[in-house]
């Protein structure tokens, strides 16, 4: 989709793939949205491409809706694979979506009536890159198994691996991809029957003239760490918020906890999250946490009578 137009739609397509959904048909970029703003991408199986699944590059690409495709692997539904039939074939692409040109204010994800969650998986790279642009919001997707080596990460923002917790504020972070924004750092999740309990802090910035300092966390489950220790984020859990205070653009840090209600229990689960401002500025992923049982939080199960 190239600058001329805009306001297309892509919909429940097949691309990089066959008919058949389960094996590569040898596409470079599956779909490059370049300068072009307003467009929705929504329920597509977008896998087997040898570089990027969606590119969205420059500027004037802005608005773009990424939600509900199946970013990597094969396509949904029964498949004749796996014991006692051969293996199910892995798809994949270089990064799942890759943002860069200063493209800003476009949503991976559901965040709007339209946008679902994505599930992108099995990048050889990133599962969503952010080189450049800001406002590029990433919400309630499912982001795993993505990068062959402990610097590429489900999510990545700026320079290549992770960075750094540090000055997202004011002039330090006009020129970063999404402002820098910094991840939560994550000190326990305690699990209970159909309950998660998580606490951390925040380290971020103070309100501006255009929007307080509350931050939405979002928090996920997986049941192994990513080989970096920061994500993944496999199944979405829920959210929370943490408010900032102080004097305008200044970097503050608070505390968090979050309850969340959960489908079960999830004692053993790697925990993660991200943090996003009210502009929809996106983090990489927290350093994961294992859930461990409230019923033996305090150590008692150690003590021999």
């Amino acid at each position: 989709i190239g600058s001329d137009s805009g306001q297309h739609q892509i919909i429940n397509n097949y691309i990089g793939t066959k008919p058949s959904g389960t094996s590569a048909a040898g596409n470079r970029d599956g779909i490059r949205i370049i300068h072009s703003a307003d467009n929705e991408v929504l329920d597509n199986l977008i896998s087997g491409n040898t570089r990027d699944g969606v590119v969205i590059y420059g500027e004037d690409a802005t608005g773009n809706v990424i939600g509900g495709n199946r970013i990597g692997d094969i396509r949904a539904g029964f498949v004749a694979c796996n014991y006692p039939f051969p293996p199910c074939p892995v798809l994949s692409n270089r990064k799942g979506v890759f943002i860069d040109g200063d493209a800003s204010d476009n949503l991976i994800g559901q965040a709007t009536s339209k946008g679902a969650p994505n599930r992108i998986r099995y990048s050889t790279q990133h599962g969503v890159r952010v080189l450049s642009g800001q406002q590029n919001r990433i919400w309630n997707n499912s982001i795993f198994d993505n990068g062959l080596g402990a610097n590429e990460l489900d999510i990545d923002l700026g320079n290549f691996g992770l960075d750094p917790i540090d000055n997202d504020c004011g002039a330090a972070a006009d020129g970063k991809a999404n402002r820098g924004q910094n991840r939560p750092v994550l000190s326990a999740a305690q699990a209970r029957s159909g309950h998660l309990d998580v606490s951390g802090q925040l380290s971020s910035c103070t309100h501006t003239a255009s929007f307080d300092a509350i931050y939405r966390l979002e928090f996920f489950a997986s049941p192994t760490c990513a080989a970096s220790g920061y994500g993944p984020g496999r199944t979405y859990l829920g959210q929370s918020s943490v408010f900032l205070p102080g004097p305008a653009q200044t970097e503050q840090t608070a505390a968090f906890e979050a309850e969340l209600e959960t489908a079960g229990d999830l004692t053993g689960m790697a925990i993660t999250a991200t943090a996003i401002d009210l502009a929809g500025n996106t983090s990489e992923f927290s350093q994961c946490v294992e859930a461990t049982d409230t019923i033996f939080a305090d150590g008692f199960e150690n003590v021999v009578p």
